[in-house]
């Protein structure tokens, strides 16, 4: 791996560590939803939902687009699915030992 890609790609890692992000993003993965879309589709306070879109939003994973007074959040890369379904399965399909642990 390429050393000046590592601290990009840990804070990647470190964005979609907490788990109300990956509900936001699993809620937009059908297309594009307003605030209290992603709401009612999470179940997470509207104030949080706000906060992980503004979040998800600077980190260039979702963009943001103003219609008919609303507004807008869709993903930018759908690829982010497949990285997520990748990591998955690595970590509950085929664990990696990490530092001597075992599972």
């Amino acid at each position: 791996m390429d050393s000046a890609a590592i601290v990009p790609l840990a804070s990647t890692f470190k964005l979609l560590s907490e788990p109300s992000r990956l509900r936001v993003l699993c809620a937009l993965q059908s297309g594009p939803r307003t605030v209290s879309d992603v709401v009612t589709a999470t179940g997470i306070r509207q104030a949080n939902a706000s906060k992980q879109l503004k979040r998800l939003e600077q980190a260039g994973l979702l963009r943001r687009q103003s219609r008919q007074g609303y507004v807008y959040y869709e993903i930018c890369n759908s690829a982010i699915f497949e990285w997520c379904a990748a990591i998955q399965h690595q970590a509950y399909a085929c664990p990696i030992p990490v530092m001597g642990c075992s599972r």
